[in-house]
């Protein structure tokens, strides 16, 4: 059998075993046994993983690729990513229960080092995260709001999974600098897709 996530919170654990999304099965925020996967490369490749079911969490780290960097999963996500230039950043994948991601490919012109495992890659916070870039990171905190800030000029994107009904919810969907209150009903998963400086505190 599977154990749950194991982070220190005993309540999140319970919350995680109990989650629905709304129109299909809960997404399992559960890890494996062993340590996350490393794979290191140069330019386009195909890597196969041996992931155990549930949410997985990738960081790709490619810090002098040129041109775009792509990648993609065999599972239900398909394309994770599609940036230009260096990249540095986490994306989560196989949210649904019952999805199961066996490979990632990776297209770029440089060489790169993809980490893949489950949440346990996220970082966890009490009730609040800052950061650059992408990110995938747990807030514990059972809050009903939060305060969130981005500095940079692209895109800013937050997806958030909550973990008590486990419905996966468009947070945040800005161009620019952004600052305010957003309805993110903790403990939640979120996904940060941004170019530059952000904040989030419930």
């Amino acid at each position: 059998m599977r154990k749950p996530l194991v982070i220190g919170f005993a309540a999140l654990a319970l919350v995680l075993l109990s989650s629905s999304v709304r129109g299909g099965e809960p997404p399992h925020l559960e890890v494996g046994p062993g340590a996350p996967a490393v794979f290191h490369g140069d330019g386009t490749a195909e890597v196969g993983i041996a992931k155990a079911s549930g949410v997985g969490v990738v960081h790709l780290d490619c810090p002098q690729c040129t041109g775009n960097v792509v990648l993609r999963s065999n599972g239900q996500e398909g394309l994770l990513l599609n940036e230009i230039g260096p990249y540095q950043g986490k994306r989560w994948f196989d949210l649904r229960a019952g999805d199961r991601t066996t490979a990632l490919t990776v297209t770029a012109t440089g060489r790169w080092t993809l980490t893949v495992g489950g949440t346990d890659l996220a970082g966890v916070r009490a009730d609040r995260a800052a950061g650059a870039g992408d990110d995938v990171v747990f807030l514990t905190r059972p809050a009903r709001a939060a305060e969130v800030t981005h500095s940079g000029d692209g895109n800013f994107v937050v997806h958030a999974v909550e973990l008590a009904t486990g419905r996966v919810d468009l947070a945040v969907n800005r161009v620019g600098a952004f600052a305010g209150a957003v309805e993110l009903r903790g403990p939640v998963l979120l996904q940060i897709r941004s170019t530059g400086r952000w904040s989030v505190r419930a």
